[in-house]
C-alpha cells in the first residue's frame, strides 16, 4: 500500500513511462504543463482530469486518478488519422501498468477518442493508501509542589 501519495507522482510516473517506451520521432516532446507557447510537435500532454478519495475502514483509503494523456500530431503528418491510430494502440499497452511510490499498479480502465484532431487517452488508476498516523510530541514532567502560607 502506498503512503502519501500525490497526483504529481501519477503524472511523473506515466511520463516515465512514455519516455521510456515511445522514440523521439513518435513524440518530440512530453508536457506536464502546458507551454505558454511554442509547442513542439509531434507531443504528449498529460494532464490530471480528477482525484477522488473514498474513506476505508480505520486509516485506510482508496484514491481514484483520471488521467487524461493527449497526442498532438505533427501539422505536416497528411496520415494523421492512421498515425494517430498506431499511437493510441502503443499508448494503451505502455501505461497500462505504472509503478508510484515503489507500488505497480495496472490500470482501471483505458478509453480513448480523438477529438478536433488530437488524440485522447483517459486513463484511471485506483490505488490503496494508508495515511500516516500524525505524531505529537511527548509530553514532559510536570512536578507540583504545595506550600501554604
Amino acid at each position: 500500500m502506498a503512503t502519501a501519495l500525490t497526483g504529481g507522482e501519477v503524472v511523473s510516473a506515466i511520463a516515465t513511462k512514455l519516455k521510456a517506451g515511445f522514440s523521439t520521432d513518435e513524440a518530440k516532446k512530453l508536457y506536464k504543463d502546458k507551454p505558454a507557447q511554442g509547442m513542439v510537435k509531434p507531443c504528449f500532454f498529460i494532464h490530471q482530469l480528477n482525484h477522488d478519495t473514498t474513506a476505508e475502514m480505520k486509516d485506510r483509503a482508496q484514491k481514484d486518478y483520471l488521467i487524461d494523456i493527449r497526442y498532438h500530431p505533427s501539422d505536416a503528418d497528411t496520415e494523421a488519422f492512421t498515425t494517430m491510430g498506431m499511437i493510441q494502440e502503443k499508448l494503451c499497452s505502455v501505461v497500462d501498468e505504472i509503478t508510484v511510490v515503489s507500488q505497480s499498479v495496472k490500470a482501471k480502465s483505458l478509453k480513448s477518442q480523438i477529438v478536433d484532431g488530437v488524440l485522447h487517452t483517459i486513463v484511471s488508476y485506483s490505488f490503496k493508501v494508508v495515511k500516516q498516523p500524525v505524531e505529537y510530541p511527548l509530553m514532559e514532567t510536570v512536578e507540583i509542589t504545595e506550600r501554604v502560607n
